[in-house]
């Protein structure tokens, strides 16, 4: 069983956990726990310590601030990223040295055969370089 699957067992039964002094602590009703969960508790131990301990320091994080609806300033555009600001400047014509922005993409192919596509490339670097006709 899994973590998730074995934190959702226990939510559905009302068994809370809790990590005081790096001990897991378990508060379940009376006979709520069958053999097979105290042993699936004894397997996943540390696994639900580690969980408990980072869902605390989660916790206690500022929360993050309310989003406000601003209908004022509605249609009122969004600065530039830096990356925005490059492709707006590059693309003007005028620009000593004018380039447009690319296109990118990635592909997985199944039968690509790694070992050739690197000798086509080491070959056409030679050849580049002059080390080829």
């Amino acid at each position: 069983m899994r973590l998730n699957e074995l934190l959702e067992n226990l939510a559905r039964l009302n068994i809370t956990l809790s990590v005081e002094g790096g001990a897991l602590h378990i508060n379940a009703a009376k006979g709520s726990l069958s053999l097979e969960l105290k042993e699936q508790l004894i397997n996943h131990k540390d696994e639900l310590i580690k969980w408990l301990q980072a869902r605390e320091v989660n916790e206690n994080r500022p929360s993050l601030p309310d989003i406000k609806h601003d209908g004022v300033n509605r249609y009122t555009a969004f600065p530039l990223s830096d990356l925005q600001v490059g492709f707006y400047m590059a693309d003007d014509p005028y620009m000593e040295y004018q380039v447009r922005p690319h296109y990118y993409m990635e592909f997985n192919r199944i039968d690509f055969d790694i070992a050739r596509y690197e000798q086509a490339w080491n070959k056409a670097l030679r050849r580049h370089s002059g080390e080829l006709p």
